[in-house]
């Protein structure tokens, strides 16, 4: 048995040690990530895997919070170097939002707050409308997924924190409502009637200031519903990427019209890997990667499963808060209250 044993050891090349099988799967890795950032920097959206990929961009950096502490136990080179590469290739997707930022700006007596919540279309509970104001009272409120029964349970709630109030309910997922505590003025008839069918807008007077609010709620892509009732993954993905893009662009088509003071607030039903962010970002500002910090992830708001597979709470970001030039953003963040909501409302801060 040692003479096999010896014979075994022989055979087996200087290279393919052990420390250096290690290396190499993690030079593996590494090519892996970096065929990916390659196409979806080139590719974009266009193919609808990348798509479907990227949207869960964050979670194919975890493997480098591993290597780190292995790598403390034999130092080398060719393994750094692989771990280096993971890492910047991070910090270009994700390092803003590690707060590898300088702000000075503070907050001013005019500034406004705005929030962001998709209430979940079949909720009903105080719970979901004390969320609102369960970390401070915002100024103006976008609301998606507004029923006729939360309508009323907002109104008895919150009917004297906001006395104005744009209000659209509908079963489903296609109602919507603005809560504000400043003056509104629906101008959503003066927009072509596409918009209108994802989006209100309105003009709050604040301050002796007036800006447009956008409430916006974007197509989504039902990704377990496809594969319940056996529909095209690819289909249904291509599909809803494409709603979104046209949807975004017309967004974008009208704000550029109007010129005027603007903030997007909405269900994006998107992440920041997404063409459709691209699109917003190139006229807008995110507010949460100007002022806030971490993924700011929103959705879903508790632990669910499908077919036996757990879902993870705050899995992605896909509601946010945007904003044009004339403001400048204090303060983002993702509110730990949603009551029966299956998303968390976000809170940005503004100054002019």
């Amino acid at each position: 048995m040692k003479g096999a044993n010896a014979a075994t050891r022989s055979r087996w090349p200087n290279h393919l040690r052990l420390p250096e099988i290690g290396t190499l799967t993690v030079w593996l890795y590494v090519s892996l990530l970096a065929v990916w950032f390659v196409l979806h920097i080139s590719l974009g959206d266009r193919v609808w895997w990348i798509a479907l990929v990227s949207t869960f961009a964050p979670y194919l950096f975890l493997p480098v919070a591993l290597l780190v502490p292995l790598g403390l136990a034999k130092p080398s080179r060719r393994y750094w170097g692989a771990v280096l590469v993971a890492t910047i290739m991070f910090l270009l997707e994700y390092g803003q939002l590690l707060g590898f930022r300088a702000t000075d700006t503070e907050k001013t007596a005019d500034s406004i707050t705005v929030m962001s919540f998709n209430v979940w279309g079949y909720s009903e509970s105080v719970e979901t409308a004390q969320a609102i104001v369960s970390l401070e009272t915002p100024d103006v409120v976008a609301l998606q997924e507004l029923s006729p029964s939360m309508a009323w349970t907002l109104a008895k709630e919150l009917g004297e924190v906001y006395p104005y109030r744009l209000l659209e309910p509908k079963e489903g997922a296609d109602g919507r409502g603005i809560l504000s505590r400043y003056p509104l003025t629906d101008t959503s008839t003066s927009v072509a009637s596409s918009l209108g069918q994802f989006a209100q807008v309105v003009e709050v007077k604040a301050n002796d200031r007036v800006f447009t609010l956008y409430n916006v709620h974007l197509a989504p892509t039902m990704l377990f519903h496809y594969l319940e009732v056996n529909d095209s993954v690819a289909e249904g993905i291509r599909g809803s990427f494409r709603a979104r893009e046209q949807q975004a662009n017309q967004l974008i088509s009208e704000l550029v019209d109007r010129q005027e003071p603007a903030i997007v607030a909405g269900d994006i039903n998107t992440t920041d890997q997404s063409d459709v962010y691209s699109i917003l970002v190139d006229h807008l500002q995110d507010a949460h990667c100007e002022a806030g910090k971490g993924f700011g992830h929103t959705f879903p708001a508790y632990m669910g499963s499908f077919r036996g597979i757990p879902i993870i709470p705050r899995t992605v970001r896909v509601d946010m808060i945007f904003y044009s030039s004339e403001f400048i953003a204090l303060d983002s963040q993702v509110v730990r209250d949603h009551g029966e909501s299956d998303h968390h409302p976000v809170l940005a801060e503004f100054a002019w």
